[in-house]
Formats: structure tokens, sequence, C-alpha cells
């Protein structure tokens, strides 16, 4: 199986834009409304979001479009799916 997604903001170096791209993921980590989230999801074109338990991982089970696909004493990993 190959890996369905892609890397939105990775390494600073191999990153096209990547001082926007982070400030866009980390505002949308910060946003506190769950339905403001999908939006930036949807706009960038996200399939996968993963987070650390520490990251306040069950704070994004009620965001509207995500569907927790597993959830380990680490993390959890969610699929977005747009409208949903």
């Amino acid at each position: 199986m190959g890996f369905p997604g892609r890397l939105y903001a990775g390494h600073y170096a191999l990153t096209l834009n990547y001082e926007k791209k982070k400030d866009e993921v980390n505002a949308f980590f910060a946003e506190a409304d769950p339905v403001k989230r999908p939006e930036f999801l949807k706009r960038a074109k996200i399939r996968f979001v993963y987070l650390r338990k520490e990251e306040g991982a069950d704070r994004f089970e009620a965001m509207p479009g995500l569907t927790t696909l597993a959830k380990t004493p680490v993390g959890m990993l969610f699929e977005f799916t747009a409208g949903a």
C-alpha cells in the first residue's frame, strides 16, 4: 500500500512557503472553535491529521468532518472529509 497523503508543512528547507504554512498550521491548532478548523483543512486539501496526546488530540474528536482512524496512548490519527 502506498502513502495516501502528502505533507503540508514539514522541514523548513523542504517546504515551499514554509513560514506562511507554519503560521497557518499553528493557527489551526490554536483555534478554539471546532467549526472554523475544517475551513483550513478544506482550503489546504488536507486529508489526514495526526496529533500527539500532549497536543490535546481529544479536543479534535468533536470537529465536523474528522473521523478517528486510530487512537493510541501516544496520539490519534484522523481522516478529514470535506462536507461531512
